[in-house]
């Protein structure tokens, strides 16, 4: 029947040649003015929405000129506000709506409606023949010539033109004349460019910051303002980022079309940035740029330990867990060829504060690289009480500083018995080496009272009169 081609030119066709009251002369004018080659394009887009809009109108006008030919042109606002707006829509228009708009008229409209073709092939035949009497109701054939030819594709433009002006939905960024929309001189956000200062993915810590040049759909530099609308947008998964935008440059003119964008980011992940102008994106936006982790920090890094007191089994490894993280708190990535474990030390001490030279390979790091942690693997030869103190670069670890008791696998083996006990003041054998700081001579047995809110020592006194020699109350956690 149409091809969508030649949808908008036939309607300028039709507009034209009903309205034009040019002489030759005028269209001359036009000649040395017009010229249709040089008119802009929409984008793809914006040129269907207006092809759908144009057909839209076209069916309008069919049944318009359908209505005049039974005497009914008068109803036609009254229909197109019951969403009658083409000859298909008179097929199910109720009988009992229809009297009411058309009143006295029914009867016409019944007929008319009644004559109506029942195929479809009839049906596209009667519309084709409605439109060209349409665009054969031209007053003015006789100024149909190659200079009315120009004036049609003229009119063409000033279609298109004036649609995209008065239709926001098909081309929200024509908002300025009808001379700055067909010299492309506003501003287009599919023609503004981002330039980036870092290169992705980069550490998190720094302030970031990015240059936004805006630029006329004619391709030259646009000097944005407050009045533009400029938005930018960080997140990071539900979380906002708060940005700082400035618009030109007050001391170089040639930088009035660029906006400088800054936002500090301490969490690691993949943010998104979103850059618009009104409710329209720039070229590329939204964009997705990837932030890492920064180097280790002592302070930050966390080991992981079940109590204040380590307890070992004599020729068993016990594991613990060191959490490495930057100075924000992220947990740190390492590569392929990074060594997780370099810089980590550990000083084990006796209890009189000596170090232990021998022992410091017992305790040795391995890096986890599922868990993305470290791992801690302590191994003692025989039963010991000791004390240990894990760094970084020479910087102690929080929670770094702690007590090791390694027993012997008999004490193991009755240690994790009464604890599966629910016996209370179980008694453990041990030795006293000071009290109150103050070192014994020779150390002396005594009898360590474990109960579920204190532990009580005591000592024999001819091997079966207990007497108390100190008291301590447990925390819950212990």
């Amino acid at each position: 029947m149409w091809s969508p081609e030649s949808e908008i030119n036939s309607i300028a066709m039709a507009t034209t040649m009903r309205h034009s009251q040019s002489s030759s002369s005028g269209i001359s004018s036009l000649s040395s003015c017009g010229d249709p080659e040089r008119l802009p394009e929409l984008p793809p887009g914006d040129e269907q929405r207006l092809q759908r809009a144009a057909l839209h109108l076209q069916q309008k006008l069919i049944l318009r000129e359908w209505l005049r030919d039974h005497r009914l042109q008068h109803h036609y606002q009254r229909l197109l506000a019951v969403e009658v707006a083409s000859l298909e829509d008179v097929y199910w228009l109720e009988d009992s709506r229809a009297t009411k708009i058309l009143g006295k008229d029914w009867q016409l409209w019944s007929q008319a409606r009644q004559n109506l073709p029942t195929s479809k092939a009839q049906l596209d035949a009667l519309k084709a023949q409605l439109w060209s009497t349409v665009v054969k109701s031209s007053q003015h054939q006789d100024a149909w010539t190659w200079g009315g030819m120009l004036v049609v594709s003229v009119s063409v433009a000033g279609l298109v033109t004036l649609a995209a002006m008065t239709q926001p939905s098909l081309a929200p960024e024509a908002r300025h004349s009808l001379l700055q929309y067909v010299t492309g001189k506003y501003l287009l956000p599919a023609n503004c460019k981002v330039q980036w200062d870092w290169n992705d993915p980069t550490a998190v810590g720094g302030t970031m910051c990015f240059v936004v040049r805006f630029f006329q759909r004619n391709g030259q530099p646009y000097p944005i303002c407050d009045t533009d609308q400029f938005f930018v947008e960080v997140t990071e998964g539900t979380r906002k980022v708060v940005t700082i935008s400035e618009l030109g440059s007050s001391t170089d003119p040639n930088n009035a079309n660029i906006a400088k964008v800054k936002f500090t980011v301490r969490t690691a992940g993949q943010y998104k940035i979103s850059v618009l102008i009104g409710s329209n994106h720039i070229s590329g936006s939204p964009f997705t740029k990837t932030f890492v982790p920064g180097p280790i920090d002592a302070r930050r890094s966390r080991f992981i330990r079940p109590a204040s007191t380590v307890i070992c089994c004599a020729g068993t490894p016990t594991m613990l867990h060191i959490e490495p993280r930057d100075e924000f708190g992220n947990a740190c990535n390492f590569d392929e060829n990074d060594d997780p474990v370099k810089g980590y030390r550990v000083e084990i001490f006796d209890l009189n504060g000596e170090t232990i030279e021998k022992l410091h390979h017992a305790i040795v790091f391995n890096y986890d690289r599922v868990n993305t942690r470290v791992a801690v693997t302590a191994l003692f030869p025989e039963p010991i009480c000791l004390r240990a103190v894990i760094s970084y670069l020479e910087q102690k670890l929080p929670n770094g500083d702690f007590d090791i008791i390694v027993l012997s696998g008999s004490d193991t083996t009755l240690v994790h018995k009464n604890i599966a006990s629910r016996k209370h003041n179980i008694c453990y054998e041990a030795k006293l080496l000071s009290i109150y700081g103050t070192p014994k001579s020779k150390p002396r047995k005594v009898l360590c009272y474990v109960g579920p809110k204190q532990v009580t020592i005591k000592e024999m006194i001819l091997k079966f009169i207990p007497k108390r020699i100190a008291t301590f109350r447990l925390c819950p956690s212990t």
